[in-house]
């Protein structure tokens, strides 16, 4: 019975205690209680109610001892492990029935003994054979030995599913190497399509590359053209003067020599041009230099009313020091002269036409804004000015504002173009403000 509660617990019941010892008195003997306070024993076992009647005798001794997990609260008797039948009468086959009910009825009649334990009638022995069978001992010792059948019955849910895993296993692999197969020519199409599309893509990239070089070659063609009018227009305009002065027989050499000079300084910028131009196919323009915005607009609106000197009138300007930027002087003096001479070119035919320039520090940028009030009122013509190589005048390339973009990209400026209500533009150009030892941000 304690090795059937050692079996409940989840333990090998014949292999828990390291030494099993019986009194010749059995299960009544007070001996192992002995064998207990010596130290002799770790556990006893004894019959129910040996120890009530014990402590009886022996009340002092009643703190030495417990009950190992008692069950059946309540009940007069401690006990550690489920009730079974005790003594138990039984008839053979051959007792007659009238002697059978005899016995039967006269141990019934007996009175209860000392202890308060009757004779009764035992109708279930399920859990005397459960223990057998816990225990593998008895009528269940073949328990103990492993046969084919048995192994069979008992473990056959675990051994389908074993069998079910093997078969789900070779299915997989089946459909794995069918898939491995499906892939691999997929991915052999895909291949030769990629190298179909790689050996497209270097012929167009081949082509680009041939219609950038041209397209480079055209702009920087245009450029020149473009930006050289206003110099050379300058030094015909001065040199026009000078044999006008020469032929009224001007002789003030101060006149004559500042005439000249500024026929120099248009040759210089002129040089400084073609320069430019010859930079942009050699190398990359430095564009970390510390450049004063407002003295670039001044100087532009100055260039721009010696060639033009009608339309001097028309600008005004609002300019800000210090203003700061970081990036190439002369690039910036190209940017600022094609966005006045577009506005005033836009004004010019507008008695009371007006442009201004204005250059000022925001929040931590510098903002160069020209407006006008020109012609131009409507977002749809607003889109085709914005487009490259798309103008509104007549006789125009349509390279300025593309010249425009490109140089304030290079300077990581934005710039924005909108309708000046009721009409006319407003260009404003947004550029960070230089800080000492501050770059770009990135490589130019």
């Amino acid at each position: 019975m304690p090795l059937g509660e050692i079996a409940k617990h989840g333990f090998d019941p014949f292999n828990f205690f390291s030494q099993i010892l019986q009194t010749p008195e059995g299960v009544y003997s007070e001996r192992v209680l002995a064998e207990l306070k010596d130290g002799k024993a770790d556990v006893a076992f004894l019959k129910q109610c040996a120890l009530e009647t014990y402590f009886k005798e022996h009340p002092a001794e009643k703190s030495l001892f417990r009950v190992v997990e008692p069950k059946g609260s309540g009940e007069v008797c401690a006990r550690s492990t489920d009730l079974y039948p005790t003594w138990t009468l039984g008839s053979t086959k051959n007792t007659s029935p009238q002697l059978s009910r005899l016995v039967t009825s006269a141990v019934l009649d007996m009175p209860k003994t000392p202890d308060d334990f009757v004779w009764g009638v035992a109708t279930d022995y399920s859990r005397v054979d459960d223990l057998f069978k816990t225990l593998k001992i008895g009528p269940y010792e073949y328990l103990k030995e492993w046969t084919i059948r048995r192994f069979l019955e008992r473990y056959w849910p675990f051994i389908m599913l074993g069998l079910f895993a093997v078969l789900a296993l070779a299915l997989h692999s089946k459909r794995a190497d069918h898939l491995v197969k499906v892939r691999t020519a997929e991915l052999k199409l895909a291949m030769r399509r990629r190298a179909s599309l790689e050996k497209k893509s270097k012929e167009i990239s081949h082509r680009l590359e041939t219609m950038q070089k041209i397209g480079a070659i055209n702009q920087l063609s245009s450029i020149f053209a473009h930006e050289m009018r206003q110099p050379l227009g300058a030094i015909s305009l001065y040199l026009e003067g000078l044999r006008s002065m020469i032929n009224d027989g001007e002789q003030d050499k101060d006149k004559l020599n500042s005439v000249l000079e500024l026929i120099k300084e248009q040759n210089i910028r002129a040089d400084a041009i073609v320069q430019k131009v010859r930079a942009y196919r050699k190398n990359v323009p430095k564009r970390d230099r510390p450049v004063e915005l407002s003295d670039v607009a001044a100087k532009a609106i100055e260039s721009l009313s010696v060639s033009k000197p009608q339309i001097s009138d028309k600008i005004v300007s609002d300019l800000h020091r210090p203003s700061l930027v970081r990036g190439d002087a002369l690039e910036l003096e190209l940017l600022t002269v094609n966005l006045i001479k577009n506005a005033v070119e836009a004004v010019a035919e507008n008695p009371d036409g007006l442009v201004k320039v204005e250059v000022k520090t925001e929040n931590g940028n510098v903002l160069l804004t020209i407006s006008d009030n020109g012609k131009l009122a409507a977002e749809e013509d607003l889109k085709i000015l914005w487009s490259d190589f798309e103008t509104t005048k007549e006789d125009g390339l349509g390279i300025g504002l593309s010249i425009v973009k490109g140089i304030a990209e290079r300077h990581l400026a934005r710039i924005e173009c909108r309708i000046n209500k009721p009409h006319g533009l407003i260009f404003q150009v947004n550029f960070r403000k230089y800080e000492e030892g501050r770059g770009q941000g990135k490589k130019q």
